[in-house]
Order: C-alpha cells, then sequence, then structure tokens
C-alpha cells in the first residue's frame, strides 16, 4: 500500500485534512492478527516494508511511525509528524471473537497537501486493497515471514492508459475474474502459478503458494505505477528483487 507522506521540499500551496474509517472481518485470532499490524515483520507480510522492528510500549517506533496507544492484543496507534503541522496517523482496534476470527476497526488520517481529491481517492482505494491483503495473508501465509519487494516506474507518468500495458504484461484477457488461474513468467524471477485474487480497474492482486504479487495503477491518479510483493519463500534473492523493478521499467520503454 502506499502512504501518504509529508512534503519533501518548499511548503505546500494547500493543505486538508482527511480521514477514513475501515471495519473488516478477519480470518484470524486477536493475538495473529495483533502480531500483523504491530510487528515489523508483521507489516511487511501485508503492507510496506518494515524489517524487524518491534515495538513494546509508547514511544517506540514501527515503520517510521510513533506508536502513541500500545494496548495488546486491541489498540494500536501510529502518529508520524513535522514541525510545520502535516501529520499522518493510523489506529487499529481488534475484536477476537470465537478463537479465530476477529473485526479489525482501521482509521487513517492526517493532513493533504496540493491536490486533495485525487490523493483522497488514490488512499481510499489503496486502503481497501492493503486490508484485503492483510486477511490474505492471515488465511495463506500465517505467522509466516515475508520478503518484500517494491518497485515503481516514473516513465509510466508519460504514457497514456499506462496500467493497461501491465494488465497485458501479465496476461490477463480483458474477462479476466478474480479467482481465475494465473501463469506469470518474469526474466530473472521465479515463474508464477497462481490465482488472481483482487481485480480492480487499478489494482491487481495474485496469489501463489509463496507469495502476494500486488501490482498498483497509481497513473489515474497522478504517480508512478508500481509493484509490492510480499513473498514467503527465502530462496528470493537479489537478483529476483532486481528483476521485477527491470520488468516494469522495460513495460514503458519505446519500442
Amino acid at each position: 500500500m502506499v502512504e501518504v507522506a509529508p512534503p519533501a521540499a518548499s511548503p505546500p500551496t494547500a493543505r486538508r485534512q482527511f480521514e477514513l474509517q475501515r471495519t473488516v472481518d478477519l480470518p484470524a485470532g486477536a493475538l495473529p492478527v495483533w502480531r500483523a499490524i504491530s510487528t515489523g515483520a508483521g507489516q511487511q507480510a501485508w503492507r510496506f516494508p518494515a524489517d524487524d522492528e518491534t515495538p513494546r510500549e509508547v514511544g517506540d517506533t514501527l515503520a517510521g511511525y510513533r506508536v502513541d496507544a500500545w494496548e495488546p492484543p486491541h489498540r494500536l496507534s501510529l502518529r508520524a509528524e513535522t514541525g510545520d503541522d502535516w501529520f499522518e496517523a493510523m489506529e487499529y482496534v481488534v475484536d477476537g471473537r470465537d478463537g479465530d476470527t476477529s473485526t479489525l476497526d482501521y482509521r487513517h488520517s492526517g493532513v493533504m497537501v496540493d491536490d486533495w481529491e485525487a490523493e483522497y481517492d488514490s488512499l481510499d482505494q489503496h486502503t481497501d486493497f492493503a486490508l484485503h491483503t492483510l486477511a490474505e495473508y492471515l488465511a495463506h501465509f500465517p505467522g509466516r515471514e515475508a520478503i518484500y519487494i517494491g518497485a515503481q516506474s516514473s516513465a509510466s507518468l508519460d504514457v497514456p492508459e499506462a496500467f493497461g500495458l501491465v494488465r497485458r504484461a501479465l496476461g490477463l484477457p480483458d474477462d479476466a475474474l478474480e479467482g481465475d488461474p494465473i501463469h506469470i513468467e518474469v526474466l530473472g524471477a521465479a515463474p508464477i502459478d497462481g490465482v488472481i485474487d483482487y481485480l480492480r480497474p487499478q489494482f491487481i492482486g495474485v496469489r501463489s503458494g509463496v507469495g502476494l504479487y500486488r501490482f498498483f495503477g497509481r497513473d489515474a491518479f497522478g504517480q508512478p505505477i508500481a509493484l509490492g510483493h510480499h513473498l514467503f519463500d527465502p530462496r528470493v534473492d537479489q537478483l529476483e528483487t532486481s528483476a521485477w523493478g527491470a520488468w516494469l521499467d522495460s513495460l514503458f520503454v519505446p519500442t
């Protein structure tokens, strides 16, 4: 999932707060869900790279965010901020039910800059994809540590309907549906035999026996197209990591 980041250089010309809320049912009890949201290894298995950070109390950090509330295994609040009134906050509230299912209440708030509508639309859709990926992780790879592969291509910004190139390169027909089988080959990476587990106009998710492969059509939001894979195979090496970035860039090279 792509997070909203603080402005890198000059002060923004416009600021506006946002808030997103979701309530989702998850196929795991409170403790597995808590590990997935509250540890670096857990976050890396479904969201973004966080290495092996393991916060234990308020004031610790997780993936660059300060822990503001720490009530295991039920409530976690994270916050990042700068001195110029920018902030981003996430809150997770876990309600375990009958031992093998839980409800997660998720709240994401903060400040967006410049094109508020495009940023909000992007975050809104990315949130649904991320929480779906969390459910897939808990259902199919519970407790396993992931190697994260991420890449984006700035060249995609200059290509009309760039995400269509990604769909075609993956071999998705126009009538593809969630649950359909799919075979993907990328030079330098292991072949993938899996199923389409998420399919929206700007998002593609593929689940195989060894990983969750995620493709983000961020061109619709004025951002580079990206991919972010969570692979549960210790044999993944640097060559395969580089292969995915090279594959993505190659889609937008004029022929």
